[in-house]
């Protein structure tokens, strides 16, 4: 009888080869047309326009989406969608800006997002292929289902797939909202892909942004990039595809399965998106997860926010973060992530990946990969590219323990039948976390550690519980009830201390002020004070208005003293307002100080 993880890694090949086979660059059935000119704008309306018009003006607008699917835009082209109007009927976008000179499809006019809605199986709503040097922005997309939570014929919001005639450059998808009817339909939301001839090949698209777009009740993904060899016909897994990816401030709710998908990227950042009850609806054995790299390297996941995760039926994953199989050199860092169904963090095969200053509360852990509020695995899904769990480390986090039979960090080996199994777990770490075991929450426990998943090294962690003494940990199947006996048994947490609960709040920060270095503001304050556990560092926070309210997606660090440097991708010569809050070692926080303003200076 095959393992659940066996089970998991045929469902999760089958699915990358219905969802990227099945993608086939969409074929144009009209013809091409130049338009007439770079740096022109155009005007379309459903509600009033005719396509024997020129387009140039508001009261000469074109009528329909075949029309502009019909046109090559040159680069400086606009093309503005009515506010208001609703189109029936997909959109193509073709030809190319300059970097200098983006071509812009947006919106004018006031009301609602012009709002496009079709169901395009095996395609997008909205289409592009190989689109360099674009904006797509301020559009509502509705991709309508033609079936539950399947992979068949399934409607794309937004589809731009790339090929290996050039590096492409330039693309920039942002402030839409995209959605279809339910999360149980053959829905995506944004996907990028790019095809390639062989398995092995380098960059195929650098610089593309996906930011500020709101995406709900979709079946499938919320956005996802990956990549396809179309002369083995297999998904490709790369670590190269994707160049300064960046995935900032989209908001991603009520999912039939995925949040948000990285894979194949490089040097590429995941920030400030909130993912909030993906994994809705039945999938039929395809385990979810909020956020995660996949086939990945040298990236980081910042600033974001995960729950309510459940798990689309199929009795695992639904976890919040996630470093999968085939990570290089992956940092998450500074994101919260609570009350989901699986783990709050977790990890499958992978290199180097980092989990520092995150925050995990909540978190049920019913799942496969461990009962940890953060789960180190090694599961793979690319044998010969990724197995074993290598040079991890777990540093600087707040792990609160209230789940009923939930620990704070667990290992879960699994066995891919890779041999020897010696040398698959090496040079991992775990330090410096404030772990919060909670009153009256049964069976719960700091660390349980599998047989063949070995953690080097732990050390100076933090321990809170209601008596101050209270320490439960497993390794290879043995349980230890007292930190000395763990200790002498394992070797572990040399200068790890027990402490009693903390529920008081620090006191509120005070007295913020600023200078300029270099251009970035650099902020200092008063010190906090707590009477309980102390102050365990403080949580710095930027917005763009002064009642701005602070989150994780919000944040910009932390600090251990009282002062701080921002340089969390500022803008030049912005206004800026800043509020700082101290948290204590048990995760309290304080109320957050008065907002400060600043004014950045010109930033190299």
């Amino acid at each position: 009888m095959r393992s659940v993880l066996q089970v998991r890694a045929v469902i999760i090949m089958t699915a990358l080869l219905l969802l990227l086979a099945s993608a086939v660059p969409g074929a144009l059935t009209l013809g091409t047309q130049a338009a007439f000119a770079a740096n022109t704008t155009y005007y379309v309306s459903n509600s009033s326009g005719n396509d024997a018009n020129n387009g140039l003006s508001q009261t000469t607008a074109w009528k329909t989406m075949a029309k502009v699917s019909g046109i090559t835009f040159q680069p400086g082209d606009r093309i503005l969608l009515k506010s208001g109007d609703t189109w029936n009927e997909k959109l193509t976008l073709k030809g190319s800006g300059t970097k200098a000179s983006p071509i812009t499809i947006t919106s004018f006019g006031t009301g609602n997002k012009p709002l496009i809605t079709a169901n395009t199986p095996n395609s997008g709503v909205i289409y592009g292929k190989n689109l360099s040097n674009w904006l797509i922005q301020g559009l509502a997309v509705k991709a309508v289902p033609s079936a539950n939570l399947t992979y068949t014929n399934k409607t794309i919001g937004i589809l731009v797939d790339y090929d290996t005639t050039a590096v492409h450059s330039g693309l920039q998808i942002d402030g839409n909202e995209v959605y279809s009817t339910t999360p149980d339909s053959n829905t995506y939301g944004i996907n990028i892909v790019a095809y390639v001839p062989g398995s092995t090949f380098g960059a195929v698209a650098n610089d593309i942004v996906i930011s500020n777009n709101k995406i709900h009740d979709l079946g499938w993904y919320a956005i996802i990039t990956g990549g396809w060899d179309t002369a083995n016909s297999k998904s490709f897994n790369s670590q190269e595809t994707f160049g300064n990816l960046y995935v900032v401030g989209n908001e991603v709710t009520n999912m039939g399965n995925q949040g948000i998908v990285v894979g194949n990227a490089r040097n590429s950042a995941i920030e400030r998106n909130v993912v909030r009850a993906a994994g809705q609806a039945n999938s039929n054995g395809y385990g979810p997860g909020g956020l995660w790299y996949v086939s990945s390297r040298d990236s980081v996941i910042r600033f974001n926010e995960v729950s309510e995760m459940k798990d689309s039926g199929s009795g695992y994953d639904g976890a919040g973060i996630n470093i999968d199989w085939y990570c290089t050199n992956i940092t998450v860092q500074y994101n919260y992530s609570h009350d989901n169904k699986g783990n709050g963090f977790t990890t499958m095969s992978n290199n180097g990946g980092k989990f520092l200053n995150n925050k995990a509360k909540g978190n049920k852990g019913e799942q496969s990969n461990g009962k940890g509020q953060i789960a180190l695995g090694n599961f793979t899904g690319a044998r010969d590219l990724s197995t074993g769990a290598r040079n991890m480390v777990v540093a600087n986090n707040t792990i609160i323990v209230d789940v009923a039979g939930t620990n704070a960090i667990n290992t879960a080996f699994s066995d891919d039948g890779v041999t020897p199994i010696a040398g698959l777990w090496t040079g991992n770490s775990i330090y410096r976390n404030n772990i919060v075991l909670k009153s009256g929450v049964a069976n719960t426990s700091v660390f349980s550690f599998a047989l063949n998943a070995n953690i080097d090294s732990s050390w100076e962690n933090r321990i809170y519980s209601s008596n101050g003494l209270t320490f439960v940990a497993s390794k290879n199947g043995t349980t230890y009830n007292t930190l000395s006996a763990w200790q002498t048994a394992t070797g572990y947490d040399s200068g790890t201390q027990l402490y009693g609960l903390d529920n008081a709040l620090p006191s509120t920060v005070s007295n913020v002020t600023s200078t300029l270095s270099n251009g970035y503001v650099q902020l200092s304050w008063a010190a906090a004070t707590d009477s309980g556990s102390g102050i365990a560092h403080y949580n710095i926070y930027r917005g763009t208005t002064a009642g701005f309210t602070p989150a994780y997606t919000s944040m910009v660090g932390e600090s251990t003293g009282t002062s701080f440097m921002d340089n969390a991708r500022p803008k030049s010569n912005t206004t800026y307002y800043y509020k700082v809050e101290a948290e204590d070692y048990n995760g309290n926080n304080g109320s957050a100080s008065a907002a400060h303003t600043a004014v950045t200076g010109l930033i190299p």
